[in-house]
């Protein structure tokens, strides 16, 4: 078999990866359960099926200008895989998403929509119980159609 070259990574990438992972700000991320992450040593957490199975899954890892850098077993010599873990749940917990209530469809839907970590908005008590509040709502059902995408209804709202 062949040796494969890789190319070396641009300049502006260099610079990033570079810098000491303790020093990043990791977060959860939403990713499907085939994601190629998985494939290549990604740490990540099912969050929807089985670990032999996974529909949905949770990727951690930091923003660059260019990239989402995630977080892999390899790592694992350079920062403390579980500490990191934890500190991007708190990070999520740490952001104030907003809600706006769609009056399209009569106030009776939140949505969360561009920023970064919208969707990831659904892994935090406090955004959850932000959107009950709004809602007036004990249960609710939450849809991520998207990246950067969140819709939250009561789950007793009215069918018309």
């Amino acid at each position: 078999m062949a040796e494969q070259k890789t190319a070396p990574l641009p300049k502006h990438l260099e610079k990033e990866v570079s810098i000491d992972l303790n020093e990043r700000t990791f977060y959860p991320i939403i990713k499907s359960g085939d994601w190629i992450g998985i494939k290549h040593g990604a740490v990540y957490s099912t969050l929807i099926g089985s670990k032999e199975s996974p529909e949905v899954v949770i990727g951690f890892g930091y923003d660059t200008p260019d990239n989402f850098i995630f977080l892999t077993h390899q790592d694992s010599d350079k920062v403390d895989l579980n500490a990191t873990v934890q500190k991007a749940f708190a990070n999520i917990e740490a952001i104030d998403v907003t809600f706006t209530l769609s009056k399209s469809l009569d106030n009776k839907v939140l949505t969360a929509s561009g920023k970064p970590f919208s969707s990831e908005a659904i892994l935090s008590k406090k955004q959850m119980q932000k959107a009950h509040k709004i809602l007036n709502a004990k249960q609710l059902f939450v849809s991520i159609a998207r990246r950067t995408g969140l819709m939250v209804i009561a789950q007793d709202a009215p069918k018309n």
